[in-house]
């Protein structure tokens, strides 16, 4: 059939042959003559007519929504976007340097790096979690220790609870710090800033006394502390908290979009060094007191000790040693729970303070009070002689043929009040405390009111926190915490007299009531700092001595209690001080204390002194927990530390801190 090629036409359309015929060529088993024809039906013009307006409306929306977007919310979305790439952010200035008396600097800033949270660059709490485990993983602890150090339970929602901003670890290995820097992307909101951490050069010979720095937590909040803050947690750093610490700046800081420092930080405001403080404490001697506690505890295998050095004249503290300690230092970038668990759960107990917190038995120790009471109540004359025949027996009144035996550590015949003490009779303070065979004593009621008097039963003020007030016990204190023996007898009297019994002091308090003895009579306030410092080291405010109590013994009485400790040294428990440069005064003492059903009763080992006698400048008191002999143990001890101190004096040289002999 013949074909006719044709452009066909209608009134409103042109098509074009080629467009609506199809391309038959190469096709296999394609009859072109009975395919190929014109295609009837033409494309209408109203589809384009909807596109163009849809095209139209769409483009003039987006033009509307720009114009409102630039002109109208310009300023608006301008100063977000300011906000987006600057922020704002506030940090704790650097805490004031604490000095010991010679000058030497006992807690220093260093400057470290941190990792700070910024919250508002973290999507969700899934994404929260992925970057603490990160994190977490690249510096060897757990999600829950990051948060642990800003008290905040893992359990809590923590994403929701904290700050926008918040520091998370401080002093960054820099391994760490390389690996955030160059992995960004894994670590949205985690900034890598610099900023200061506490170092204490002596490390755990000052921990007790210094303390430790550590982040605020929420339950610090009250006290004006945004959470993650740097504050003092104890010690003289928690206790002069608001004159160390520094002044809180706000800084400025570009951010990129994963919430990372990209520029340097401008101080807007503030950020001034905290006031620095000096202490009472000489860090030499206190060093070298440390050692030699320690290495006696390990020779002779015992628990611990305490060592406490002081002014007589104004109450200034010297040495306060307490063993075995711990290092102040491992808080600096934030301990882990399991870390504090273990050093918590040691059985030496390295974060209880011996010194002033500790409560023992004082043994002998105690007598010089009880011998200054017996005088100033005229309960005996000090030339008057008693009979030690070793023991005394003293009949049931209920039983007759039942007695009870006080026991001396030996029969010392007939000894006068300053060889009682020289020989710590236990006789002869039995009967001034409890009366025996016609000799009045005491009593416990004058006992508690003259060792209350001398420091023991109440704390004595220390700046320094967590110091406990011992107990001086009278019939009221049996019968309410002991009622299934609630009756007080002389034996309890007895005992009291001699430091056993329900006694507890605190190494401190026995070194305040020797030095109370020592100065005339004056029980002094404890004092670890000496001043406030500014920046330039000038004196701001300076913390004078106080005196809690005088006149409660006359001077001459005292004067009998002197003498009697200084024949402890010259021909009593002590003589190994009669090695000492110059001279000494003192009293040993060995206290019982029953630990267990099923261990031996162990003795704790003390001596407390003062030295010159003629002219008192320290008072040293040594105490070894569970030590054996005062006289065995500690004064040792007190002879190495005497003869440290004063041969330093006499023959000035640099000191150092490791004993020449470290034979107990």
């Amino acid at each position: 059939m013949k074909v006719f090629w044709k452009r066909k036409k209608k009134h409103h359309v042109l098509i074009d042959p080629e467009d609506i015929f199809s391309d038959s060529v190469n096709l296999p088993g394609f009859r072109r003559e009975d395919q190929e024809g014109a295609i009837e039906s033409s494309l209408e013009r109203w589809p384009f007519f909807l596109i163009g307006l849809f095209l139209f409306l769409g483009l003039g929306g987006l033009l509307t929504q720009l114009v409102r977007l630039e002109v109208v919310r310009g300023d608006e979305f301008r100063k977000r976007a300011a906000i987006n790439q600057f922020r704002i952010t506030y940090a704790s200035g650097a805490r004031g340097v604490i000095y010991d008396e010679n000058g030497k600097k006992i807690a220093t800033n260093i400057p470290v790096f941190s990792a700070t949270l910024r919250k508002s660059f973290i999507k969700d709490p899934e994404q929260f979690n992925s970057v603490l485990a990160r994190l977490g993983g690249l510096l060897g602890v757990t999600p829950a220790d990051l948060l642990w150090n800003l008290g905040v339970d893992p359990a809590s929602n923590p994403f929701m609870g904290l700050p926008d901003e918040v520091l998370l670890y401080s002093n960054l290995p820099l391994e760490a710090v390389i690996e955030i820097k160059s992995h960004r992307e894994d670590f949205p909101g985690i900034a890598v800033d610099q900023k200061y951490s506490r170092d204490y050069p002596y490390g755990e010979a000052l921990s007790h006394i210094l303390g430790f720095t550590g982040r605020a937590q929420a339950k610090d909040a009250a006290k004006g502390y945004s959470l993650g803050d740097t504050i003092g947690k104890d010690g003289i750093e928690a206790e002069y908290e608001g004159e160390l610490r520094g002044e809180q700046e706000k800084n400025i800081i570009e951010v990129d979009a994963f919430g990372r420092t990209v520029a340097e930080s401008r101080l807007l405001k503030g950020g001034n060094e905290g006031g620095s403080l000096e202490l009472n404490i000489d860090a030499e001697l206190q060093s070298y007191a440390y050692e030699v506690l320690k290495n006696s505890v390990a020779v002779h295998n015992k628990k611990g000790g305490a060592v406490v050095v002081s002014d007589p004249r104004d109450g200034s503290i010297k040495v306060l040693v307490s063993f075995p300690s711990y290092d102040n230092n491992m808080f600096r970038g934030g301990v882990s729970k399991k870390e504090m668990e273990r050093v918590r759960n040691d059985k030496r107990f390295p974060f209880l303070n011996r010194a002033i917190a500790g409560g023992y038995p004082s043994g002998s120790s105690i007598k010089p009070v009880m011998a200054a009471a017996a005088l100033q109540e005229r309960i005996i004359d000090p030339l008057k002689q008693i009979f030690d025949p070793g023991y005394i027996e003293v009949q049931n009144p209920y039983n007759p043929d039942q007695k009870s035996i006080f026991k001396d550590w030996k029969a010392l015949g007939y000894v006068d009040m300053r060889e009682a003490l020289a020989w710590s009779a236990n006789v002869y303070f039995f009967i001034i405390g409890g009366g025996y065979q016609g000799q009045e004593g005491l009593g416990i009621a004058r006992i508690k009111k003259y060792a209350g008097f001398f420091g023991f039963g109440s704390e004595l003020g220390i700046d320094l926190p967590g110091e406990i007030p011992g107990l001086m016990p009278d019939p009221e204190w049996k019968k309410k915490n002991l009622p299934k023996d609630p009756f007080w007898r002389v034996g309890d009297t007895y005992n009291t007299s001699i430091g056993q019994g329900y006694v507890q002091v605190t190494p401190l308090q026995i070194n305040f009531a020797t030095a109370a003895i020592a100065n005339g009579g004056k029980l002094l306030r404890p004092r670890i700092a000496k001043a406030v410092l500014d920046s330039d080291k000038k004196v701001v405010r300076e913390f004078p001595a106080v005196v809690v109590r005088e006149n409660f013994v006359d001077p001459q009485y005292l004067e009998v209690v002197r003498e009697g400790m200084r024949r402890v040294v010259t021909t009593g428990s002590a003589q190994a001080l009669n090695g000492v440069v110059v001279s000494a005064a003192g009293k040993t003492g060995t206290a019982q204390t029953e630990t267990g059903v099923y261990e031996q009763t162990q003795n704790h080992a003390w001596f407390t002194g003062f030295a010159p006698y003629e002219n008192p400048e320290i008072a040293i008191t040594v105490f070894v927990e569970k030590g054996g002999g005062g006289a065995t143990v500690s004064v040792p001890i007190a002879e190495k530390i005497l003869n440290w101190y004063f041969l330093r004096k006499l023959y000035p040289a640099p000191a150092t801190t490791t004993p020449v002999d470290n034979t107990p």
